[in-house]
């Protein structure tokens, strides 16, 4: 990294990210799905100056809210995530980021019944199913503190294994190095070049 601009590039960071997810509803209309997530994240220099492998692990969860559906029976689900990433990022006044992840959703669905029908097997019928999730996700990470907190907006494009209703995702994520100070010796200049 040029010594003007001295971004720092940590070993490995954590975060949390919030976005909104593009689904289609029953009635094939478009609605918006809130996604949080929880990251671990890698950086390992590659031959091209200011290049980073970015290996990444994350956890997310989604709950469509469904305001429109009946209230004596209705279809409750929620998604569990677990991914993993690989992506490369240029260090710089920004960060630009591509990557690919794949894994796999957990999604419980549950038939939910109130009054005037009566309930089915205590109120509710629940059904668990294992889906594959791929995605190719695009960012721009913008450094605070010299890089040691990353504010990084992103477009994801989505697809998960026998459900076509979600198609994309955007939002934000907030990372911060771990450790959050340099290291003890100025000379070192891990991950900067």
């Amino acid at each position: 990294m040029p010594a003007l601009l001295d971004i720092f590039m940590p070993i490995f960071s954590v975060g949390i990210g919030y976005g909104v997810s593009n689904q289609l509803d029953t009635s094939n209309v478009e609605v918006q799905v809130p996604a949080i997530e929880a990251f671990g994240q890698g950086y390992v220099p590659l031959p091209l100056e200011n290049l980073f492998l970015r290996p990444t692990i994350r956890f997310g969860y989604e709950k469509p809210d469904r305001k429109d559906d009946s209230q004596s029976l209705a279809i409750k689900e929620s998604s569990l995530k677990s991914l993993l990433e690989l992506g490369i990022v240029h260090d710089g006044l920004l960060v630009p980021a591509i990557s690919v992840q794949a894994g796999m959703i957990k999604r419980i669905l549950t038939l939910q019944t109130a009054s005037p029908i009566a309930p089915a097997g205590g109120g509710s019928l629940t059904r668990n199913e294992y889906l594959w999730n791929f995605g190719l996700t695009l960012g721009l990470g913008l450094p605070v503190l010299n890089g040691r907190i990353i504010l990084e907006p992103y477009y994801r494009f989505v697809r998960i294994e026998k459900d076509l209703r979600q198609t994309s995702q955007m939002g934000v994520e907030l990372s911060v190095a771990v450790p959050f100070e340099p290291m003890s010796n100025p000379d070192d200049k891990m991950l900067r070049n």
